[in-house]
């Protein structure tokens, strides 16, 4: 089953959402492949963290429901862009999160102080 295939079976409005569950149920396939399958699609399927699963969004009965998917996703963004640009900042000033250098880089939060360091 290809991902347009499963794209396929997800149903067309928020009152028809189906879960990760059902989708596994009715394909076979593992949650994880159902998720990349959907991820990789080229429609618009949401899921809103709810609980009630995933749909397309139905382009007159579900504009709040995709502004709301829009701002998830735009939240989700951010953090992921946060953490890359740290990372970058480690990577760039040669700190690593077990031996923390001076290179005027912040210590990162989980640096557990020596008992040197403590006195």
């Amino acid at each position: 089953m290809n991902a347009q295939e499963i794209i396929d079976i997800i149903p067309t409005g928020h009152e028809n959402a189906i879960t990760r569950k059902r989708l596994h149920a009715i394909t076979g396939l593992p949650d994880r492949t159902i998720r990349e399958a959907i991820s990789r699609g080229n429609e618009v399927v949401i899921n809103l963290q709810d609980g009630k699963g995933y749909f397309k969004p139905d382009p007159v009965k579900d504009r709040d429901f995709l502004r709301r998917y829009m701002l998830q996703e735009h939240s989700r963004m951010e953090c992921i862009k946060k953490r890359v640009e740290l990372a970058k900042k480690y990577q760039k000033a040669g700190v690593s999160a077990h031996e923390p250098q001076d290179s005027g880089f912040q210590k990162p939060f989980f640096h557990q102080m020596s008992l040197e360091e403590l006195l």
